[in-house]
């Protein structure tokens, strides 16, 4: 079974993707794809992670890389695992086929955003009927940091 795990945050989606999710599965050797419908959105999120810095450099490739097979973090609009990862991150709607076949998935929604929260309930309706997937959903409130079951808000 597939464990997929919601994040409803309340902040910038790329800048928590960068500083909570793929800082922590870098620490612990998860290979990773982030997965994009279009791929300007792929682009983007590529491009972010060059900007952020060298102090904080987060090694990952995308199509307009060679040897996808040596990347930790893989960004892509298409439903490939080239690097062998273990983990999917989905900024889209990838099919539940590529879903289950990833140790771990994680989706990101921003509570801001009215267009992001329908998208992420209707994904989560989708989902609940699959039966190769457990449901899990965080919900990071404000200030605090704190994390709270945010299952409610996406029901």
């Amino acid at each position: 079974m597939t464990p997929i795990i919601f994040y409803l945050i309340s902040s910038d989606s790329d800048d928590f993707l960068y500083s909570f999710i793929m800082s922590k599965m870098l620490k612990e050797n998860i290979r990773t794809i982030i997965y994009c419908n279009e791929q300007s959105e792929a682009d983007r999120i590529d491009d972010k992670f060059w900007k952020l810095g060298h102090t904080s450099f987060l090694p990952h490739g995308s199509y307009r890389d060679a040897r996808p097979e040596d990347q930790p973090v893989y960004i892509t609009n298409k439903e490939e695992n080239p690097n062998g990862a273990t983990s999917l991150v989905f900024y889209g709607v990838p099919s539940n086929t590529f879903i289950s076949s990833f140790e771990k998935t994680i989706t990101i929604y921003n509570m801001q955003d009215l267009n992001l929260m329908k998208l992420a309930q209707e994904r989560y309706r989708q989902l609940k009927g699959f039966v190769d997937v457990e449901l899990i959903c965080h919900m990071k409130q404000g200030q605090s940091a704190s994390w709270q079951d945010g299952q409610y808000l996406i029901e």
